[in-house]
């Protein structure tokens, strides 16, 4: 602030965002998985509405 005061954190540490080689890992590994999980539902869901099977 102007007047040098510190303000409180808004917010705990988290656990989330260590930067640590394993938390990176975790976290691309849930980003991967979520990718899978979309893009099999993506091309899966079209087949459904296939009308010249």
């Amino acid at each position: 602030m102007p007047d040098r005061t510190i303000l409180p954190h808004l917010f705990e540490k988290s656990a989330v965002y260590e930067p640590t080689w394993q938390n990176l890992a975790l976290n691309w590994g849930i980003l991967g998985l979520h990718a899978a999980v979309y893009l099999s539902v993506t091309l899966l869901l079209p087949k459904r509405k296939d009308i010249f099977k």
